[in-house]
């Protein structure tokens, strides 16, 4: 499984590009959704980070890791969802 370490870990450093530059633009453009989609990247980041962890340790304790950063970013998606539910909630967008 080591051969899987190498394509988590620049999928990882691209992520972080990604995750700066959003989170950067968003402060600099007065942008919420592109500082959310900074924070759901931030969930991404850890879950790359557990996948590679999870590829560098013993088989046992590799599954259970995998698991946990399935979690982790399922919870990631599913808090980002429930707060742009809020927000829609919050100001509702008027079509027409």
């Amino acid at each position: 499984m080591a051969h899987r370490r190498p394509p988590l870990m620049r999928a990882l450093q691209l992520n972080t590009a990604v995750l700066v530059v959003e989170i950067a633009a968003g402060i600099g453009a007065n942008s919420f959704s592109l500082i959310m989609d900074g924070i759901h990247n931030l969930s991404d980041e850890v879950a790359l980070l557990l996948l590679v962890f999870a590829y560098t340790f013993r088989a046992g304790l590799s599954g259970r890791l995998l698991r946990f950063a399935n979690l982790f970013n399922s919870v990631g998606l599913l808090a980002r969802l429930c707060v742009s539910c809020l927000a829609r909630c919050r100001a509702p967008v008027l079509s027409g």
